[in-house]
């Protein structure tokens, strides 16, 4: 994976608009990682103002995975990231996912 990513790394690199590269960096990242699906968020606002906004996602079955955006701190990402591991959305309730 890491020689992959390494890869994309080096494709992208002409690509001047963020909302073009979370694009085409998810469709090729979720593939690879063996996902089915995922969604690039750009922090916007500053300490705790900030928000996440959803700008790309990739779902192999689904329209549309993520919520459109979340603030800082908040949820289960926030969860995730404070108790330093990873989750994955099966292990919350469908009302967050």
């Amino acid at each position: 994976m890491q020689t992959t990513l390494a890869k994309m790394a080096t494709m992208y690199q002409n690509i001047t608009h963020i909302n073009t590269l979370a694009e085409r960096f998810i469709q090729k990242a979720v593939p690879v990682m063996a996902a089915s699906m995922g969604a690039f968020y750009l922090k916007r606002g500053e300490k705790t103002k900030a928000e996440f906004v959803k700008i790309a996602a990739y779902a192999e079955d689904r329209g549309n995975p993520g919520r459109e955006k979340f603030s800082y701190g908040k949820g289960w990402p926030a969860s995730a990231r404070w108790k330093k591991r990873a989750g994955s959305l099966l292990m919350f309730p469908k009302t967050i996912r």
